[in-house]
């Protein structure tokens, strides 16, 4: 176990690896404490009927990869919601009170086979991980990319999940916005693209500020999913701001929320 203090926060490490569960110990470091665990999984899964499918071109395995950091306690708050939320996102399952396995789609079943030991065609990979972390907040990066045997090019997605300490809340920007900041901020976003050159395949004026947003250490930056409004050659789209370019639309103390006592 590592003990890693972060401002007025005590941070308790567990490694989980294979997807076993590591208990860890019990501690007493406060109504601040935030404590993790990691899981991690590299497995093959077969598709219906493999049985009686040949596997000449590796068409009957997916290769499955992934691993996730996951909060066991964040002070005294009950975070039954956000690990649930984080579960499904990182795409995890809880087979036993210790251990957790990636979750199957439709049709699909786990085997026994090694991953460096199987023709497998298809993948799917899926990392969660803590992108930013202050006595504040508790940003998780998702990153997932799948491949289909065959497909012309592979599939991927960031998605990020905000969460208040204080409040023990998963933040929306409607949390962070004040009422009426839908016009305004896609006004912002439409007028950087544009600054920036991205080759949009939709027309500017009709781009609206996208769902996923992550907070950072210095501001808000907002993502736009591959094809959402621009090709697939140009990948995932970010548009960052620095806190203060959106003052006012932003509520009373989202910019403490962000600096801590440096927006002041």
């Amino acid at each position: 176990m590592k003990k890693i203090v972060f401002g007025i926060m005590s941070l308790l490490m567990v490694a989980c690896a294979g997807g076993e569960k590591n208990a860890g110990e019990g501690d007493s470091h406060g109504d601040k404490a935030v404590r993790f665990e990691t899981y991690s999984y590299d497995v093959v899964a077969e598709v219906a009927g493999g049985d009686s499918i040949e596997n000449t071109d590796g068409s009957r395995y997916c290769h499955m990869a992934g691993e996730a950091v996951i909060p066991v306690k964040v002070g005294k708050s009950d975070i039954t919601f956000l690990r649930d939320s984080l579960m499904r996102l990182a795409g995890l399952t809880f087979v036993s009170e210790n251990r957790a396995d990636p979750r199957l789609e439709a049709g699909m079943k786990m085997t026994t086979l090694k991953p460096d030991s199987a023709d497998a065609c298809s993948s799917a990979t899926n990392t969660l991980v803590v992108s930013l972390l202050t006595p504040r907040l508790i940003v998780w990066k998702d990153y997932a990319s799948s491949y289909i045997c065959k497909a012309a090019h592979g599939s991927y997605s960031t998605t990020y999940v905000n969460y208040s300490v204080e409040e023990n809340k998963i933040l929306e920007l409607s949390d962070l916005m004040k009422d009426g900041y839908q016009k305004p901020l896609a006004e912002l976003i439409r007028s950087r693209l544009i600054e920036d050159r991205v080759d949009l395949i939709v027309p500017a004026e009709e781009i609206e500020a996208p769902s996923d947003f992550r907070i950072t250490s210095t501001g808000l930056t907002f993502i736009y999913g591959i094809y959402e409004i621009a090709p697939y050659s140009s990948g995932e789209i970010n548009v960052a701001f620095d806190g203060y370019e959106l003052d006012s639309l932003l509520k009373p103390g989202v910019l403490n929320l962000i600096y801590g006592s440096s927006a002041d």
